[in-house]
């Protein structure tokens, strides 16, 4: 089975293969994980896109638990994911948003995203013609 590292902020998690094939990982983006397992040797099994995945960490986490992690690079066969914060989980989602109302050709500006939010939170769509 083929390593890859983790870095979670200051800690490590050496994660190895996918236990299915087909996890596939891009630069910046953000990925929900959930700790399914957590082995007597400090080996876990996290859920990560639907595929199951082996990890050590340093960081204590519990069985059950949902972690949220942004993608920051691959080097040398090993990809490097960042433990996000609430605060900074809410601050990566709304910079995407943002990104997203430029690439729509709307203002990005703080009336434009909180009703982005607002159209989000109940399910609509973000559109150029529901914002304008």
């Amino acid at each position: 089975m083929q390593s890859s590292q983790v870095s979670l902020t200051s800690f490590q998690l050496n994660l190895n293969n996918t236990l299915e094939q087909g996890l596939v990982l891009n630069k910046g983006e953000v990925v929900s994980g959930l700790v399914k397992e957590i082995k007597p040797d400090g080996m876990l099994a996290l859920l990560i896109k639907g595929k199951l995945v082996e990890a050590f960490s340093e960081v204590n986490v519990s069985q059950g638990q949902q972690v949220f992690l942004s993608v920051e690079e691959f080097r040398e066969g090993r990809t490097y994911l960042k433990l996000l914060t609430p605060e900074a989980l809410g601050k990566q989602r709304e910079a995407g948003l943002a990104l997203n109302l430029q690439k729509l050709g709307v203002d990005f500006g703080e009336a434009n995203l909180a009703l982005a939010k607002k159209l989000i939170q109940y399910n609509l769509p973000v559109t150029r013609e529901n914002l304008v």
